[in-house]
């Protein structure tokens, strides 16, 4: 066979044509897109994190934590984690969703947003009434009684106490006298000591009696009472003291008051700042009284001692009087953290009704505003001379933000039968105008008397009382909500079915709204635990059950309280506290 020949050209050409086609060169009507892999290798798994932290103080069974609102926890023991992971990015906020029995929770460092870390340094503290009782006055008074104890506490734990004591043996004539003591969270009490100046060496011969104590930020606290002049030779006047958070000393003041004229109703009121206003009532009129005020005024930026350099424009400033439209009993101070002052009072109009009025001290003008009346009322204590001269009891609270609640007491009668009964009754204060009274409770078959009053810095509001119902007598409270700006149905604290008898409720809230209230009964000492978080008015704790009498409280912002009352043991009279921490 004859061979052809072909161009050197021709087969290069066909050769690489054949070499194309082999290397997956695109067919003709190809859309030149690559197809997709058969079998694709998976993108990692992101890479998650957890929350989980520590829980101290926790003694009682129910606390649960949430995060974001949405995840429950049930935790108990000292740690816990929460299951569900969390991405790079993710923000949590762990709050307390359900308290424990009795106890007060916090979070802390509970909030923030994931960072490429595992989250573990969030801490729950939890405050409870400790075990054991510690003795305030460390002197016992086996032939004197104990009476008007007042107690106060700053957010750094510090609290100072002030007491009477009556027909106190180491006085001139055993007159009655005023004693303190100091506490600071880490220590505890401090040693006693007599305030008033009527004792061995003392220059004043008459009773010292119903003290007012105070304490500002950084523990310096002043105290005031009245004291009187057994020979009659001079008025009742009020007298003074300071204490310094420094040298953990009292410093007497001169008497604070005109020695002319007797001064009644004595109260003291004191911010974080070491601003301070003592007022009281003077009968130097001859059908009304006039408010008497004077400020503390204070330039402490720290602890230091009065005199010193950085004090010396501390102490006390001129007296301010203004006339009372008649006759004030009864009053209440409470001051702002800038130094506005409200007060409230019992007062009787010249056809001797009771009725409740208030007045306002502007930190800036330096004056007492307009004399307003909070509550007409329509009785006299002529027509209701069981309760002359008792009957009123205001009680003024006031927040950071110069917001306030006045409670008081007001007769009034049923609408349906006619009956009179003293019921409880509340105003609000905000942008310098106070509200419309509002009644707390509607039950009529007996007396509702002695309310207390708290405020937080939201505008949360609490009320309690004692209140009796035709065969007992029980503690009830009612609370205030800013959001639906109403006052809830009251509810009953006392949950003692053995007690018969509940009486003299005190009551500490702090900024954040936790609260703590307090009241003595036939059985003892009784608390109740609240916390807007998680919390509710549902659980009643006896912490003493000897004989005892005259319980108060003070709270700080950071979980701790501390609780004082009268107890008598084997006919010895003495001051008793436990702390809740």
């Amino acid at each position: 066979m004859e061979h052809q020949h072909y161009p050197n050209w021709l087969i290069h050409l066909l050769v690489a044509s054949v070499l194309a086609g082999c290397s997956g060169g695109t067919p003709p009507g190809s859309d030149n897109k690559p197809r997709p892999d058969s079998n694709p290798v998976p993108d990692p798994d992101p890479e998650t994190f957890t929350l989980s932290g520590t829980i101290t103080g926790l003694v009682n069974e129910s606390l649960k934590l949430s995060n974001n609102g949405t995840e429950t926890l049930p935790v108990a023991g000292v740690q816990f984690v929460f299951q569900t992971p969390l991405e790079d990015g993710d923000v949590y906020n762990i709050a307390i969703a359900q308290q424990p029995d009795d106890q007060l929770c916090q979070v802390i460092n509970g909030s923030g947003t994931i960072s490429s870390t595992q989250i573990d340094n969030i801490e729950v503290h939890c405050s409870s009434w400790r075990p054991e009782i510690e003795t305030v006055s460390n002197v016992e008074f086996p032939l004197s009684d104990i009476a008007e104890p007042q107690l106060t506490m700053n957010n750094k734990g510090h609290a100072i106490a002030a007491w009477q004591v009556k027909n106190d043996q180491g006085t001139i004539d055993n007159h009655d006298s005023i004693w303190v003591n100091q506490f600071q969270l880490k220590s505890g009490w401090e040693t006693v000591r007599r305030l008033s100046q009527n004792g061995p060496t003392g220059d004043a011969v008459g009773h010292a009696n119903f003290p007012a104590i105070g304490i500002d930020g950084y523990g310096n606290g002043l105290a005031v009472w009245r004291q009187e002049q057994s020979d009659g030779s001079a008025a009742i006047r009020v007298d003074a003291a300071h204490f310094s958070g420094s040298d953990r000393q009292w410093h007497p003041d001169a008497p604070i008051s005109d020695l002319q004229y007797n001064a009644y109703d004595l109260a003291l009121a004191m911010n974080a700042a070491g601003q301070a206003m003592a007022a009281w009532r003077q009968a130097s009129l001859v059908s009304r009284d006039a408010l008497v005020s004077r400020e503390y005024l204070s330039k402490m930026a720290g602890e230091c001692v009065v005199g010193e350099e950085g004090c010396n424009n501390s102490g006390w400033a001129e007296s301010d009087s203004v006339e009372i439209n008649s006759r004030l009993r009864n009053m209440k101070l409470a001051m702002d953290s800038t130094g506005n002052v409200l007060a409230v009072w019992q007062n009787a109009d010249v056809a001797d009704r009771i009725q409740i009025h208030a007045n306002q001290f502007s930190a800036n003008s330096k004056e007492w505003q307009t004399e307003i009346v909070l509550d007409e009322g329509v009785y006299t204590n002529v027509e209701y001379s069981g309760y002359a001269h008792t009957i009123g009891h205001p009680q003024v609270a006031i927040n950071t933000h110069g917001q306030a609640v006045a409670v008081w007491e007001m007769p009034e009668a049923d609408p349906d039968t006619g009956r009179v009964t003293i019921n409880i009754k509340a105003s609000l204060f905000a942008d310098g105008a106070w509200s419309e009274p509002q009644r707390l409770e509607t039950d009529n078959r007996g007396h509702a008397e002695r309310p207390q009053v708290g405020l937080d810095d939201s505008g949360q509001a609490y009320a309690v009382w004692q209140q009796f119902d035709g065969s007992r007598t029980d503690i009830w409270l009612s609370q205030y909500s800013p959001d639906t700006q109403e006052w809830a149905e009251p509810i009953k604290l006392e949950l003692d079915d053995s007690s018969t008898y509940a009486s003299s409720p005190q009551l500490a809230v702090q900024s954040n709204g936790d609260a703590i209230a307090i009241w003595q009964s036939n059985t003892g000492i009784w608390t109740s635990v609240y916390s807007p978080r998680g919390g509710c008015w549902c659980h009643s704790t006896l912490i003493e059950n000897n004989s005892v009498s005259s319980p108060t409280i003070a709270m700080d912002d950071n979980g701790h309280a501390l609780a004082i009352w009268v107890q008598i043991s084997d006919g010895v009279r003495s001051l008793q506290s436990l702390q809740f921490h």
